[in-house]
């Protein structure tokens, strides 16, 4: 009989980019699930935790490798800098990626995250970003009060997961793709209506493992 499957526990990782000017952490489910695909499902879940590839020429050009936290609001924190006008910003004009912001790092280039929404700079306990010590921590993190996952203002948070920290448990990204937890997405054409279902098993057209 085969061991059960270890249940995700909700763990803090560590992520930056290669000159570490921009750092973060961010709580994800551990070790990740591959979530059911509905028939008409064509984006990533909204409310689960979610890795993917995006064959759409924004994300494919820049590399990225989608982490989507459950709740962004509360499993996301930039430790610096917490000025968001501090990195550079990159905004795609096509369908639907208007107002995201694909942000880099003015030094070394890396992209770390993209959003879209309100964020706010909040005091949190260091032990809630996984800093030792007592006392609080400033952190830029989006807006709780604000995020919204409905209609066509709906709020968005992506890190790249390829920025994680390398070393950590569970985080090993070599990993996610032998145990098919990656979902590809198809989003090369503007609408829903002429994109395929997001799958597991292999990219679509235009995309990459």
């Amino acid at each position: 009989m085969s061991a059960p499957a270890a249940q995700p526990i909700l763990t803090t990782l560590t992520g930056s980019c290669h000159c570490r000017a921009t750092r973060y952490v961010l709580r994800l489910a551990l070790p990740l699930t591959a979530h059911a695909v509905t028939p008409t499902q064509r984006s990533s879940p909204a409310d689960k935790p979610c890795v993917y590839r995006c064959n759409c020429t924004v994300c494919h050009k820049a590399g990225l490798l989608h982490v989507r936290p459950a709740s962004p609001p509360d499993d996301f924190a930039l430790l610096a800098p917490r000025d968001l006008g501090a990195l550079g910003a990159y905004q795609p004009r096509g369908p639907g990626e208007a107002n995201t912001s694909f942000f880099f790092c003015r030094t070394c280039g890396v992209r770390c995250f993209s959003f879209k929404g309100q964020g706010e700079v909040v005091a949190v306990d260091k032990a809630e970003v996984g800093m030792e010590g007592a006392g609080t921590v400033e952190v830029w993190r989006p807006k709780k009060t604000t995020w919204t996952t409905e209609g066509k203002a709906k709020s968005y948070l992506s890190v790249n997961g390829q920025s994680i920290d390398w070393g950590q448990e569970g985080a090993d990204l070599r990993v996610w793709w032998e145990e098919g937890k990656i979902l590809y997405l198809d989003c090369l054409e503007a609408g829903p209506d002429g994109r395929e279902r997001p799958r597991y098993e292999r990219p679509h057209e235009g995309g990459c493992y």
